[in-house]
């Protein structure tokens, strides 16, 4: 019988750990000084795609974080609306968002303004999908931290909970003659939404998916892995983030119990 080593335990065996820290010790001051300026911006502060405005925004999410100026911020991330971006103040990269850079994730048309909707954020298509849910979803203040503390609230904001924690997104809906109803476009677009009724909580599929693993191969319980969600969102004040443990719960089940279909 022959028994095949693998690569991984040649390099262990040839290189304990021990050597392998000596070795990164020896590079610990570069490392240190390279890490410290990814801080700051560049030395061109120009925009690095249109190359005409100034640049203040760089996106934690993308691989490459280069500086953008807001027009361009968004263009990037009309297919990528979860994603966690930085504004340059001048001293420091301060953690903003899309939303309160006015950012409007637009459902339909391939990401574009449905051309029957205003397309500015207090147009009409404000009142199709928004406002609190009768059954509680929204938080209030006797359950935590209310949502307009967390982030100025619009009355199309939608709390929408992915991998990377809890966004909210001003939604563009479709206000075609022959659109859907608001919870039948956020599942064309992959958002399991919290209610049927003015749907204002949506959980990405991969989120639902991602946790299903999580709960089949770690054992993990739905409040340690929200808990999670809410550390990745505000990590100093998890307690601020305005979606309840219930509100998942449900969402999950509901998705499960759909799967089979």
């Amino acid at each position: 019988m022959q028994f095949k080593i693998s690569p991984l335990l040649i390099i262990i065996w040839v290189q304990p750990a021990h050597e392998t820290l000596l070795e990164l010790l020896a590079c610990r001051t570069c490392y240190i000084s390279e890490i410290i300026d990814l801080e700051g911006p560049p030395a061109d502060q120009l925009c690095f795609w249109c190359q005409s405005q100034q640049g203040y925004f760089r996106c934690k999410s993308c691989f490459s974080q280069a500086l953008l100026c807001r027009s361009c911020c968004f263009t990037i991330h009309h297919h990528a609306p979860l994603h966690h971006i930085e504004k340059w103040t001048g001293k420091f990269f301060n953690a903003t968002s899309l939303n309160q850079e006015g950012f409007i994730l637009y459902l339909g048309h391939g990401g574009e303004p449905c051309p029957a909707s205003h397309t500015g954020r207090d147009g009409k298509e404000a009142q199709l999908g928004s406002s609190d849910e009768d059954d509680g979803e929204r938080e209030d203040e006797s359950n935590g931290v209310p949502l307009a503390a967390w982030e100025k609230q619009d009355k199309r904001c939608l709390v929408i909970v992915d991998t990377s924690g809890v966004h909210q997104l001003c939604i563009g809906w479709c206000q075609c003659t022959t659109a859907a109803e608001p919870h039948i476009q956020l599942l064309r677009s992959r958002l399991f939404p919290a209610t049927i009724k003015r749907p204002s909580t949506a959980f990405t599929f991969s989120l639902l998916d991602y946790f299903h693993i999580d709960l089949v191969e770690c054992k993990t319980s739905a409040s340690s892995f929200f808990s999670k969600l809410c550390r990745l969102t505000n990590n100093s004040n998890p307690h601020s983030v305005p979606v309840r443990q219930i509100i998942f719960c449900k969402s999950y089940q509901a998705n499960r119990y759909l799967e089979p279909v």
